[in-house]
This record gives C-alpha cells, structure tokens and sequence, in this order.
C-alpha cells in the first residue's frame, strides 16, 4: 500500500483523527499547566497530579476495558470512546473544583488508554497482513500531529479566551470525530479477550519481552522528555524562544517519523526498522551531555531523538500483532499499559535525579534505560524467531 492509498483509506483517516483526539486530551493540560494552577488556587506541583492521574488510569484502564469489552462490536467502542473523551473535555469546562477536574481527567484517560490500543488492534481486519504496519504508522500520526498541531492550538485557545473554552472546543471537536468514525468504520468484532489470553501473552517469551521493551524504553525516553522545558531553560537561559522552537521541531519529527515508517517498511523490513529507531535515541542520548552548549546541535538531536521515539510505539503494535494476530487486542492493551507505566516511572525517575546531578547529563540517565530496552528488544525478536519455527498455540476461549 502506497503513501497516498493509505491516507485516502477514510476509515484509517478517521482512526488516525481518532488518536489526534485523544492525543491531544492527554496533553493539553501540560500545556495549561500554569493556567490551571492558578485558577483552581494550587500549586504547580499540586497541579502536575494532573497528570499523573491520567497516566495511572491509563495503565490500568487498557488491560481492564480490553476485557471488559472483549464482545462489544469495535465500531461501537471506538466510537463511545470518542464520545467519552468529548464528555470529559465538556465536563473540564464546566469544573468549579480541583477536586472535579481531576476526576474529568480520569475518565479522559480511559478514553485514551481504550481507543488507541483497540484502534490498532482492529487494522487486522481492515488491512491486509503486508499493509498492517504501514497502517498501524498511518494512525499513530495522529498522536504525532496532537504534540505539534493540537496542544499548540488548545494552548493559543486557553491563553487567548481561557482554558475553559480549550477543553470545551476539544469536546465537541471529539464529537465530530466520533460521529465520522461511526459513518465510516464497518461493524467489527476480534477474538475475546480471557483470562487464558493474558496468560498466553504474559507466558509467551517473545510477547512478553516485547512489552517489556516498550516499558523500559518509555521509562529512558520520558526520565529526559518530562524535564525538557528546565533542562532547555538551564542549559539555554539566553533564548526565551528555544524551547517553543524545540518542541516545535520534535513534533514536526514526530511526524516524520510515522510517515518515514510507512515509506520505508517494504524496503527495510519491520525488525531492521526498530532496531534503527531504538539506535537513535541511544545515539542522541550518548553525546547529548557533550554537544548541548550548542543551539544548532540541540535542534539536530531533538529531532533524531523524536524519529526514534515518536515511531517506536507504532513499531511495537505492529511486531505483536504480526507476531500472534489472534492475540493483538490483548498484547496490544498490555503494549499501551507498559508505556504508560515507563512514562510515569520514568517521570518519577528523573525527577528524583534532577536534584542529584547536573541537569546535563540527565540524558546519561536515560541512556542507562534505553541500552537495556535495546537489549531485550534484540532477546524478544530471537525468541520471536523460534516461536514463528515452533508456532504458537493459543488456549480455547472460556
């Protein structure tokens, strides 16, 4: 399937819309951080709980809505995954309290934690196997374009008419987008999800390893990535404009990087494609320390480490998928858990080092996590190997 193709394939189209919702749900309060601090008279930390919130909801909400709703008709998920997104975001407007607020962000974050995971797992059955990675690239755009065009937009909307008009505007946004997914995708169902499913994924090496590697690379990649705005503003104080710019560039790469996936997966294959993508972040992370006093360098290794990382995620579905397709919708959810699970681990971890060494080498931190994931993402495609030779037996359905 070709560049082009797979962009007028309307039902990829409204998946990819899908994610740049809830993409963009997950991070516009980081964006409105200060604005939301001080309209509900907290602190900014207070108000990190924010997200925090969202990320612990996520982890648990995908593994547990994947089974929950194991017989619901995928269209019908989606699309009440939309129209939750959109009631959260409508109820955000209408908070008096913190307390009220929060509570909106954790039924945002099912929202999230729900569609993206069952929006990939439900490729297999609108793509061909040879098309599934590329498509899988094509709707992880979507939360690429939430980094670079949704939270800059809802943020120039929360500083020009005030955060609550942003968080309204991106719920009736979700309902327009719900109500496309639904006029475009066909009725579905995938095998259910059981208790025999999670044992299968979490018992079987080259899943399981697979998923670990998403969770440690997270965790590396956000220890850095959760502390950009300080770590810019300390090693770059003189430009008050750098990290906008910066951020820009990142999601700009974030882009790319999806689209580079889908251009180059037939030419180089999907194993060499992750092996490269998992490389440049380690490489950006290993002179970062060494080149960070220069502005263009900054802005080189922004955008190589988003290449890597932006794609990774895509990559991930697509090799458990392709792996055990009648398992995609579990591995898939658990896939989502285990990066929520690094993000915030990874969060907490640099957190906790930002006091104890030169913000300079926080990427080193990174590094030490990102090596290991390399490591076991090279253990789970040999163990990926040898399960292909010896196939995979998955148990009768309760």
């Amino acid at each position: 399937m070709s560049l082009p193709s797979i962009f007028k394939d309307p039902r990829i189209g409204a998946l990819c819309a899908g994610n740049f919702m809830v993409g963009t749900s997950m991070y516009i309060v980081g964006g409105l951080l200060s604005d939301l601090a001080l309209a509900f008279k907290v602190s900014i930390a207070k108000a990190g709980l924010l997200i925090a919130a969202f990320a612990i909801t996520s982890v648990i909400a995908s593994p547990l809505f994947a089974t929950l709703s194991a017989k619901i008709d995928r269209r019908r998920l989606l699309t009440a995954m939309l129209l939750i997104c959109a009631l959260a975001n409508g109820l955000a407007y209408f908070a008096q309290t913190y307390e009220q607020l929060l509570a909106t962000r954790v039924l945002a974050a099912i929202a999230s934690a729900v569609f993206t995971p069952q929006a990939a797992a439900v490729l297999g059955l609108l793509v061909t196997p040879a098309q599934r990675t590329q498509a899988t690239s094509a709707v992880m755009v979507g939360w690429a374009l939430a980094s670079v065009l949704g939270v800059p937009l809802g943020v120039w909307i929360g500083h020009a008419a005030g955060w609550r008009v942003a968080m309204g505007s991106l719920g009736g946004a979700s309902l327009i987008v719900a109500f496309c997914l639904w006029r475009l995708l066909p009725p579905m169902t995938l095998p259910p999800i059981n208790l025999h499913s999670w044992l299968t994924v979490l018992r079987t090496p080259a899943l399981s390893l697979l998923i670990a590697t998403s969770a440690i690379f997270a965790a590396g990649s956000h220890a850095v990535f959760s502390y950009i705005a300080p770590l810019i503003t300390t090693l770059q104080p003189g430009d008050p404009t750098l990290l906008s710019r910066l951020l820009l560039a990142h999601g700009l790469a974030a882009v790319l990087s999806n689209v580079l996936v889908i251009v180059l997966i037939d030419r180089l294959g999907l194993e060499k494609m992750v092996r490269i993508w998992v490389l440049l972040p380690i490489a950006v992370f290993t002179v970062w320390p060494l080149l960070s006093h220069s502005v263009l360098a900054l802005f080189v290794m922004q955008m190589f480490w988003a290449i890597g990382a932006a794609g990774f995620s895509g990559l991930q579905q697509a090799r458990l998928a392709a792996l055990a397709p009648a398992l995609a919708s579990a591995s898939i959810a658990l896939n989502s858990s285990a990066f929520y699970l690094g993000q915030s681990s990874g969060t907490l971890l640099g957190g906790a080092a930002w006091s104890l060494m030169d913000p300079r080498y926080l990427p080193w931190l990174g590094l030490s996590m990102l090596i290991p994931a390399a490591l076991i993402s090279r253990k789970g495609r040999h163990a990926a190997k040898r399960l292909r030779k010896e196939g995979l037996s998955i148990p009768p359905t309760l």
